[in-house]
Protein backbone atom coordinates (compact mmCIF):
# COMPACT_ATOMS: atom_id res chain seq x y z
CA UNK A 1 0.00 0.00 0.00
CA UNK A 2 1.61 3.41 -1.12
CA UNK A 3 1.67 5.91 1.68
CA UNK A 4 0.03 9.49 1.06
CA UNK A 5 2.54 12.03 0.41
CA UNK A 6 1.74 14.50 3.60
CA UNK A 7 4.38 17.06 2.49
CA UNK A 8 2.40 20.10 1.52
CA UNK A 9 5.73 21.49 -0.02
CA UNK A 10 6.17 18.84 -1.85
CA UNK A 11 2.59 18.94 -3.66
CA UNK A 12 3.09 22.48 -4.57
CA UNK A 13 6.00 22.07 -6.06
CA UNK A 14 4.98 18.82 -8.17
CA UNK A 15 1.89 21.01 -9.21
CA UNK A 16 4.18 23.85 -10.32
CA UNK A 17 6.52 21.23 -12.30
CA UNK A 18 2.96 19.89 -13.93
CA UNK A 19 2.12 23.58 -14.68
CA UNK A 20 5.01 24.03 -16.51
CA UNK A 21 4.44 20.95 -18.18
CA UNK A 22 1.11 22.43 -19.90
CA UNK A 23 2.98 25.62 -20.69
CA UNK A 24 5.78 23.43 -22.50
CA UNK A 25 3.79 20.87 -24.30
CA UNK A 26 2.41 23.64 -26.30
CA UNK A 27 5.44 24.09 -28.54
CA UNK A 28 4.69 21.41 -30.58
CA UNK A 29 1.27 23.55 -32.24
CA UNK A 30 3.00 26.86 -31.63
CA UNK A 31 3.22 27.96 -35.30
CA UNK A 32 0.07 26.73 -36.26
CA UNK A 33 -1.37 28.55 -33.57
CA UNK A 34 0.53 31.98 -34.69
CA UNK A 35 -0.26 31.64 -38.32
CA UNK A 36 -3.83 30.46 -37.70
CA UNK A 37 -4.19 33.26 -34.89
CA UNK A 38 -2.46 35.65 -38.09
CA UNK A 39 -4.84 34.67 -40.67
CA UNK A 40 -8.12 35.32 -38.42
CA UNK A 41 -7.09 38.57 -37.53
CA UNK A 42 -6.27 39.82 -41.09
CA UNK A 43 -10.14 38.01 -42.04
CA UNK A 44 -11.65 40.23 -39.80
CA UNK A 45 -9.64 42.95 -40.83
CA UNK A 46 -10.67 42.62 -44.70
CA UNK A 47 -14.00 41.53 -43.69
CA UNK A 48 -14.70 45.40 -42.94
CA UNK A 49 -14.18 45.40 -38.97
CA UNK A 50 -11.85 48.10 -37.45
CA UNK A 51 -9.62 47.38 -35.60
CA UNK A 52 -10.86 47.96 -31.71
CA UNK A 53 -14.09 45.50 -33.35
CA UNK A 54 -11.80 42.67 -34.06
CA UNK A 55 -9.36 42.94 -31.31
CA UNK A 56 -13.20 42.75 -29.36
CA UNK A 57 -14.30 39.81 -30.87
CA UNK A 58 -10.76 38.10 -30.41
CA UNK A 59 -11.20 38.35 -26.59
CA UNK A 60 -15.34 37.64 -26.59
CA UNK A 61 -15.35 34.68 -29.04
CA UNK A 62 -11.89 32.77 -28.61
CA UNK A 63 -12.54 30.78 -31.92
CA UNK A 64 -11.02 31.03 -34.88
CA UNK A 65 -13.03 28.89 -36.96
CA UNK A 66 -16.29 30.67 -35.50
CA UNK A 67 -14.91 34.03 -35.89
CA UNK A 68 -14.41 33.10 -39.78
CA UNK A 69 -17.70 31.50 -39.80
CA UNK A 70 -19.92 34.58 -38.97
CA UNK A 71 -17.40 37.56 -41.08
CA UNK A 72 -19.48 36.66 -44.16
CA UNK A 73 -22.93 36.80 -42.35
CA UNK A 74 -21.20 40.51 -40.44
CA UNK A 75 -20.71 41.52 -43.85
CA UNK A 76 -24.07 40.87 -45.62
CA UNK A 77 -25.75 42.72 -42.63
CA UNK A 78 -27.46 39.01 -41.05
CA UNK A 79 -29.74 39.39 -38.32
CA UNK A 80 -28.17 39.13 -35.08
CA UNK A 81 -30.03 35.90 -34.41
CA UNK A 82 -28.73 33.87 -37.15
CA UNK A 83 -25.09 34.96 -36.43
CA UNK A 84 -25.29 33.95 -32.85
CA UNK A 85 -26.69 30.94 -34.03
CA UNK A 86 -23.54 29.87 -36.26
CA UNK A 87 -21.56 30.82 -33.93
CA UNK A 88 -23.00 28.54 -31.18
CA UNK A 89 -23.27 25.25 -34.19
CA UNK A 90 -19.85 25.84 -34.96
CA UNK A 91 -18.52 25.50 -31.39
CA UNK A 92 -20.42 22.80 -30.23
CA UNK A 93 -17.50 20.68 -30.44
CA UNK A 94 -16.07 22.08 -27.70
CA UNK A 95 -19.47 20.71 -25.73
CA UNK A 96 -17.98 16.95 -26.27
CA UNK A 97 -14.35 18.24 -25.29
CA UNK A 98 -15.99 19.12 -22.01
CA UNK A 99 -17.63 15.80 -22.04
CA UNK A 100 -14.41 14.36 -22.41
CA UNK A 101 -12.23 16.32 -19.69
CA UNK A 102 -15.31 15.95 -16.99
CA UNK A 103 -14.22 12.67 -16.74
CA UNK A 104 -11.31 14.05 -14.90
CA UNK A 105 -12.30 17.12 -13.18
CA UNK A 106 -15.98 16.15 -12.14
CA UNK A 107 -15.52 16.19 -8.63
CA UNK A 108 -13.97 20.10 -8.97
CA UNK A 109 -16.03 22.85 -7.84
CA UNK A 110 -17.94 24.36 -10.34
CA UNK A 111 -15.79 27.67 -10.74
CA UNK A 112 -12.45 25.50 -11.39
CA UNK A 113 -14.14 23.11 -14.01
CA UNK A 114 -15.49 26.57 -15.76
CA UNK A 115 -11.88 28.14 -15.99
CA UNK A 116 -10.67 24.89 -16.85
CA UNK A 117 -13.31 24.49 -19.74
CA UNK A 118 -13.96 28.03 -20.76
CA UNK A 119 -10.42 28.14 -22.16
CA UNK A 120 -10.05 24.77 -23.80
CA UNK A 121 -9.38 24.20 -27.70
CA UNK A 122 -8.40 21.62 -29.62
CA UNK A 123 -4.70 22.31 -28.88
CA UNK A 124 -4.92 21.63 -25.15
CA UNK A 125 -7.49 19.22 -25.31
CA UNK A 126 -4.82 17.27 -27.28
CA UNK A 127 -1.78 18.04 -25.07
CA UNK A 128 -3.52 17.45 -22.10
CA UNK A 129 -4.62 14.03 -23.70
CA UNK A 130 -1.51 12.70 -24.68
CA UNK A 131 0.96 14.47 -21.97
CA UNK A 132 -1.29 15.80 -19.11
CA UNK A 133 -3.33 12.93 -18.23
CA UNK A 134 -1.05 9.93 -17.17
CA UNK A 135 1.51 9.05 -13.81
CA UNK A 136 -0.53 12.28 -12.67
CA UNK A 137 -2.62 13.39 -9.33
CA UNK A 138 -5.95 14.91 -10.38
CA UNK A 139 -4.41 18.19 -8.92
CA UNK A 140 -1.43 17.77 -11.00
CA UNK A 141 -3.29 17.59 -14.25
CA UNK A 142 -5.78 20.61 -13.26
CA UNK A 143 -2.30 22.82 -13.17
CA UNK A 144 -1.54 21.11 -16.32
CA UNK A 145 -4.21 21.74 -18.23
CA UNK A 146 -4.29 25.60 -16.94
CA UNK A 147 -0.64 26.15 -18.06
CA UNK A 148 -1.46 25.07 -21.49
CA UNK A 149 -4.98 27.07 -21.46
CA UNK A 150 -2.97 30.14 -20.75
CA UNK A 151 0.21 29.41 -23.31
CA UNK A 152 -2.24 29.39 -26.21
CA UNK A 153 -4.43 31.99 -25.02
CA UNK A 154 -1.53 34.08 -25.42
CA UNK A 155 -0.21 32.81 -28.28
CA UNK A 156 -3.66 33.47 -30.06
CA UNK A 157 -4.31 36.61 -28.51
CA UNK A 158 -1.02 37.74 -29.64
CA UNK A 159 -1.07 36.33 -33.43
CA UNK A 160 -4.65 37.65 -33.51
CA UNK A 161 -3.03 41.32 -32.65
CA UNK A 162 -0.57 40.64 -35.58
CA UNK A 163 -3.24 39.85 -38.31
CA UNK A 164 -5.10 43.20 -36.87
CA UNK A 165 -2.69 45.60 -36.92
CA UNK A 166 -0.54 44.21 -39.31
CA UNK A 167 -3.48 43.88 -42.26
CA UNK A 168 -2.05 47.21 -43.39
CA UNK A 169 1.97 46.14 -43.83
CA UNK A 170 0.83 42.33 -44.83
CA UNK A 171 0.31 41.56 -48.34
CA UNK A 172 -3.95 41.28 -48.63
CA UNK A 173 -4.44 37.61 -50.82
CA UNK A 174 -7.08 35.65 -50.36
CA UNK A 175 -4.51 32.91 -50.21
CA UNK A 176 -4.06 33.61 -46.50
CA UNK A 177 -6.90 31.60 -46.30
CA UNK A 178 -4.79 28.34 -47.73
CA UNK A 179 -2.22 29.25 -45.54
CA UNK A 180 -4.69 29.31 -42.13
CA UNK A 181 -6.30 25.71 -43.84
CA UNK A 182 -2.54 24.52 -43.55
CA UNK A 183 -2.03 25.46 -39.79
CA UNK A 184 -5.65 24.23 -38.98
CA UNK A 185 -3.54 20.56 -40.04
CA UNK A 186 -0.67 21.03 -38.03
CA UNK A 187 -2.68 22.07 -35.04
CA UNK A 188 -4.88 19.35 -35.05
CA UNK A 189 -2.46 16.95 -36.38
CA UNK A 190 -1.70 15.85 -32.76
CA UNK A 191 -5.57 14.68 -32.07
CA UNK A 192 -5.11 11.54 -34.77
CA UNK A 193 -2.61 10.05 -32.16
CA UNK A 194 -5.55 10.28 -29.14
CA UNK A 195 -8.04 7.07 -29.23
CA UNK A 196 -10.93 7.24 -31.34
CA UNK A 197 -10.00 10.17 -33.48
CA UNK A 198 -9.36 8.21 -36.85
CA UNK A 199 -13.11 8.44 -37.91
CA UNK A 200 -12.14 12.49 -37.66
CA UNK A 201 -10.16 12.81 -40.72
CA UNK A 202 -12.44 10.70 -43.12
CA UNK A 203 -15.22 12.80 -41.66
CA UNK A 204 -13.23 15.96 -41.98
CA UNK A 205 -12.15 14.73 -45.70
CA UNK A 206 -15.34 14.60 -46.74
CA UNK A 207 -16.88 17.31 -45.36
CA UNK A 208 -13.98 19.39 -46.87
CA UNK A 209 -14.96 17.85 -50.31
CA UNK A 210 -18.91 18.47 -50.21
CA UNK A 211 -18.40 22.39 -49.25
CA UNK A 212 -15.99 23.27 -51.36
CA UNK A 213 -18.37 25.85 -53.39
CA UNK A 214 -19.08 27.29 -49.84
CA UNK A 215 -16.77 30.53 -48.84
CA UNK A 216 -13.79 29.66 -47.80
CA UNK A 217 -14.85 30.62 -44.08
CA UNK A 218 -18.02 28.73 -43.76
CA UNK A 219 -16.56 25.66 -45.41
CA UNK A 220 -13.50 25.49 -42.93
CA UNK A 221 -15.63 25.81 -40.27
CA UNK A 222 -17.98 23.20 -41.44
CA UNK A 223 -15.60 20.79 -41.99
CA UNK A 224 -13.51 21.56 -38.73
CA UNK A 225 -16.87 21.26 -36.57
CA UNK A 226 -17.57 18.09 -37.88
CA UNK A 227 -14.09 16.43 -38.04
CA UNK A 228 -13.45 17.37 -34.36
CA UNK A 229 -17.10 16.54 -32.93
CA UNK A 230 -16.60 12.94 -34.64
CA UNK A 231 -13.09 12.85 -33.18
CA UNK A 232 -14.01 13.92 -29.86
CA UNK A 233 -17.01 11.62 -29.40
CA UNK A 234 -15.14 8.78 -30.76
CA UNK A 235 -12.69 9.24 -27.72
CA UNK A 236 -15.39 9.76 -25.48
CA UNK A 237 -17.42 6.09 -26.67
CA UNK A 238 -14.12 4.29 -26.08
CA UNK A 239 -13.27 5.89 -22.62
CA UNK A 240 -16.42 5.10 -21.34
CA UNK A 241 -16.04 1.25 -23.03
CA UNK A 242 -13.10 0.79 -21.25
CA UNK A 243 -14.25 1.87 -17.93
CA UNK A 244 -14.51 -1.16 -15.54
CA UNK A 245 -17.72 -2.19 -15.22
CA UNK A 246 -19.05 -2.85 -11.11
CA UNK A 247 -21.66 -4.88 -10.19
Amino acid sequence: MSVPNLDPTLDRASERAAFQDGVVSMATPLLGILIWGTVTGLAMIQSGLDPAQAVGMSFIMYAGSAQLAVLPLLAAGAAPASILLTALLVNLRFVMASAVLAQDFRSLPPIRRFVIGIFTVEATLAGYLMRGRDGRTQAQREQFKLGANLAIWLLWQGATLVGIFGAGVLPMSSDWMWVGQLAILAIGAPLLRVAGSSGAVVVTAIVAILSVNLPAGVGLALSTLCGACSGLLGHYLLANRNQPQHD
